[in-house]
């Protein structure tokens, strides 16, 4: 009898052992992937930047190099993640890579977005420009002008609407980080991660609403 008492408390103590050294090994791969989550966080919330406030003195091609190297870091820390990962890890490890891959879907919204709002602001220059020259003409100039002025206007209309599907398409990644944000909320810490206030003022400006082309641009 008191045999197969101390087997089972040997067996107990191992139980507890073992259920001790697998959440240091949990705590310890955590730790391992802090960094990256934390470098990602902070890309993000600098990039949010550019769409919650006003006057960031940014040049657009300075903003398209920026959002394109965060991109590229962003993919770096996926691969790192993915390889330090295993089928054993995957309850902490999955909700890390699908928060990584919703901010370099974010970001890469974000990117498109300005692209198309550089695209918009260009098209509308010179529609103006070719609407003033038409003012202006006379004779057999203005059939031209009129030509010019005219395909202007469609390249103008063309370019707010690829810039109105570029707001709903920013709105939709951001709430999509915002969802990964709030599964990872639960293992990692708040300030690892990106602020939540960040994330619904991007969503509150891409709001789907009329004229949502001129609203995008500063």
């Amino acid at each position: 009898m008191k045999k197969i008492f101390l087997v089972a408390v040997s067996i107990a103590l191992s139980a507890v052992a073992y259920f001790s050294y697998s959440k240091y090994e949990q705590r310890q791969f955590m730790e391992a992937l802090l960094p990256h989550v934390k470098n990602v966080s902070l890309r993000v919330a600098n990039s949010a930047r550019y769409e919650t406030e006003a006057d960031t003195k940014i040049t657009f091609k300075e903003l398209f190099e920026k959002l394109e190297l965060d991109i590229s870091e962003v993919d770096k820390h996926l691969i790192e993640v993915q390889t330090i990962s295993s089928p054993k890890t995957a309850p902490v490890s999955d909700p890390v890579v699908t928060y990584l891959k919703a901010s370099q879907e974010y970001l890469r919204a974000m990117l498109q977005k300005y692209r198309k709002t550089l695209a918009f602001s260009s098209a509308n220059d010179f529609a103006e420009k070719s609407l003033d020259d038409l003012r202006t003409s006379s004779g057999y100039g203005f059939d031209f002008a009129k030509r010019s002025a005219d395909q202007a206007i469609k390249e103008l209309g063309k370019a707010e609407e690829e810039l109105s599907a570029a707001v709903p398409e920013l709105r939709a990644t951001t709430e999509k980080l915002k969802a990964a944000r709030a599964t990872l909320a639960a293992t990692f810490p708040a300030d690892a991660l990106i602020p939540v206030e960040q994330l619904d003022a991007v969503i509150g400006k891409n709001s789907a609403k009329p004229g949502v082309a001129a609203s995008a641009t500063h």
